[in-house]
């Protein structure tokens, strides 16, 4: 079963309903033909992929720190190392092993009759995701942040943080939520990288800055887990963070962020930003913002080397978020 905060579910659709309709009814069909799709591919994956409940996951490697402190570019490098998978953004709108096995399969024939559907689908994604490159790159096939897996839930912050009727008005944090909430939601996530652990192989490493809040709960789920830690000057950190979710509302003609806009944000990056200033222990590893900015080949080298795999093939030295 698909968990769902229904109390966060009411309240946002009901703030969208009264300020923009439109866009509530598009979104209500769309998250309903969404979890008929998961649903289905839960349901073929408990028949034709059953055995995906005998993994256990050992070692992962959970990337946090707030956002736009680097923590995409560490996930995206460390993530090319054949000793480690990662999740997709397609996989964490759809965890599911045999919706992927199809897409694979459905792939196989685009390749024979020319590439069709790749095409299409490259335009479709130029053309909505292209324009926030210059501050986040996203494609449905490159490594991207955990939390979008919860999408499907209403129980992340991007419930309320994507628009401007919700922002300031939804709390949907994980860790507000009764305990009961949390765990079916960590429970979801769980499934997911257990998942894309029996599909893919190898060890797992994830980033979801969303989640430094979370990590007690994470340690319990996956004990012999490492955390990579990123940090960044405090100002910095949270206005990077602000233009990131002003050029997403710029993009879909939202408008500007009104003062209690920003200030509602700012609380939550301050949430963040205590909860990563007091990780420590053996199992957590600090990397900064500037260490990365300076030298990125470097500071993945080392981190390979301390989580113990392979390092990986050299790019072209991505920007840091």
């Amino acid at each position: 079963m698909i968990p769902i905060v229904w109390s966060v579910a009411r309240r946002r659709m009901s703030l969208l309903a009264r300020r923009a309709p439109a866009r509530a009814v598009f979104e209500a069909v769309l998250r309903l033909a969404h979890r008929i799709v998961l649903s289905l591919g839960a349901l073929a994956d408990d028949v034709l992929a059953r055995s995906w409940r005998d993994v256990t996951v050992t070692q992962p490697i959970f990337i946090l720190g707030h956002q736009r402190t680097g923590t995409t570019v560490i996930h995206r490098e460390l993530g090319r190392s054949p000793d480690l998978t990662g999740s997709s953004l397609a996989w964490l709108l759809f965890p599911s092993v045999t919706l992927h096995r199809l897409g694979r399969s459905v792939a196989r024939v685009d390749r024979l009759l020319g590439r069709p559907l790749t095409k299409v689908l490259r335009i479709m994604e130029n053309r909505l995701l292209a324009p926030l490159d210059p501050l986040h790159v996203t494609r449905l096939g490159l490594l991207e942040e955990d939390e979008f897996v919860f999408w499907a839930t209403f129980g992340t912050t991007m419930a309320a943080t994507d628009h401007p009727a919700t922002l300031g008005a939804v709390d949907a944090r994980r860790t507000d939520l009764p305990v009961q909430h949390q765990r079916r939601l960590l429970d979801w996530y769980a499934m997911s990288v257990r998942k894309r652990v029996y599909l893919e192989g190898g060890r797992y490493i994830g980033k979801n800055p969303a989640a430094s809040n979370e990590v007690a709960q994470l340690a319990s789920m996956f004990p012999d887990a490492t955390f990579v830690v990123l940090t960044r000057e405090r100002e910095a950190a949270i206005g990077s963070r602000q233009r990131l979710v002003q050029a997403i509302w710029d993009r879909a003609g939202l408008g500007k962020m009104a003062p209690g806009h920003v200030m509602a944000l700012r609380a939550d990056s301050e949430r963040t930003l205590d909860a990563v200033g007091g990780l420590a222990g053996p199992n957590v590893l600090r990397v900064d913002h500037s260490a990365i900015v300076g030298d990125l080949s470097g500071v993945v080298a080392d981190l390979a080397l301390r989580l113990g795999v392979r390092v990986p093939q050299a790019t072209g030295h991505p920007q840091p978020d």
